[in-house]
């Protein structure tokens, strides 16, 4: 009868111990859930300020190029970027006059574009007229 009195009472405590570890794993699991639907809701706000930060990024690179329906590009015609083309492919100072002659256009066409390029720093003057060779009262051009 004594081992009986004694297994109960191991049994019972057993199952205190037992009942007391199962009350902290719900405690756990329910902190574990209460974390899992606080991050869910964090990836969910993130995802939407990526989606926003993306659309602006978008929409900032077409801002940045945009395109007319002349097929111009950040203002730059077909004849200034053929000249960006000629010049960054040229080692040489190239003036106005000769790119009036490589393009077959009046001075005023090129004069137009060139200082079109010139007041949006994609060319730079880079010799003063009279250190040319040519000494035509021109300055090279070059990027």
């Amino acid at each position: 009868m004594l081992k009986m009195l004694e297994k109960l009472i191991n049994e019972h405590g057993s199952a205190k111990i037992l009942k007391e570890r199962l009350g902290l794993k719900d405690d756990q699991i329910q902190s574990l859930k209460n974390e899992f639907s606080g991050l869910k809701s964090d990836n969910e706000n993130l995802k939407i300020s990526l989606d926003k930060a993306n659309q602006e990024i978008n929409r900032l690179k077409e801002a940045m190029l945009p395109t007319t329906e002349s097929g111009s590009v950040n203002g730059i015609a077909e004849t200034g970027k053929d000249i960006l083309t000629k010049l960054f492919n040229t080692a040489e100072y190239i003036t106005k006059d000769e790119l009036c002659d490589i393009f077959s256009l009046e001075h005023g066409v090129i004069g137009y574009h060139v200082d079109f390029l010139i007041e949006n720093e994609f060319l730079k003057v880079v010799q003063p007229y009279y250190n040319l060779p040519s000494g035509s009262g021109q300055s090279g051009l070059n990027l």
